[in-house]
């Protein structure tokens, strides 16, 4: 949230989600959904909506804010996203997740398999930067990513690039919000994924 916080980049992901079609029966995951201030957004959109997160303390902060919000469609579980393999979703949401995983190219290969098939996942991200202070500050593993890497990663796990929208910031950092599309029928692949150079 020092460098970019869900208030800069809301409107463009609710964009790009309100122009998908999804069933009225669909679910959605968020993935490391930090204090769970976007989870009213996917409990208006979707039946039911999942929320991982490795963190007991932020997903009390989401608890707080379903009990607030009385999301009764919102389940959060304290869990490994790479690890819980029995969650699928047809819209999978990563907001400023991928910065934090040590092998984001294999993070982004585990995570496109829980979308389903003809599903969408949604990534927020920082465009790549050289603000090295980041690492300390924010705890980043990574100065964001150039926009074919995050591409070239979804296609090595069977999805498919569509629309995108870039949200320049005033303190000079720009953000992607990216849609990939697990095509119909396409259940993941198994490849082997390749990490950029920090």
């Amino acid at each position: 949230d020092l460098i970019a916080g869900l208030a800069q980049y809301r409107e463009s992901l609710l964009a790009l989600l309100d122009k998908l079609s999804f069933e009225p029966d669909a679910s959605a995951l968020e993935v490391g959904p930090g204090d769970g201030e976007f989870l009213p957004e996917l409990a208006r959109r979707f039946a039911t909506v999942t929320a991982l997160d490795n963190s007991p303390t932020m997903l009390e902060l989401a608890r707080q804010v379903c009990q607030r919000e009385r999301l009764a469609n919102v389940t959060l579980q304290l869990a490994d996203a790479l690890h819980a393999t029995d969650v699928q979703a047809d819209c999978v949401v990563l907001n400023m997740v991928l910065h934090h995983f040590s092998a984001p190219a294999q993070a982004l290969g585990q995570l496109a398999k829980r979308v389903k098939p003809g599903g969408s996942l949604l990534v927020t991200e920082l465009c790549s930067h050289d603000q090295s202070w980041a690492r300390q500050a924010c705890g980043d593993l990574w100065l964001g990513f150039e926009q074919h890497d995050l591409a070239r990663w979804a296609s090595a796990a069977g999805l498919v690039p569509e629309d995108s929208l870039y949200v320049g910031l005033r303190n000079g950092f720009q953000i992607q919000v990216r849609h990939f599309q697990r095509p119909p029928g396409n259940n993941s692949p198994s490849v082997n994924f390749r990490n950029p150079s920090r």
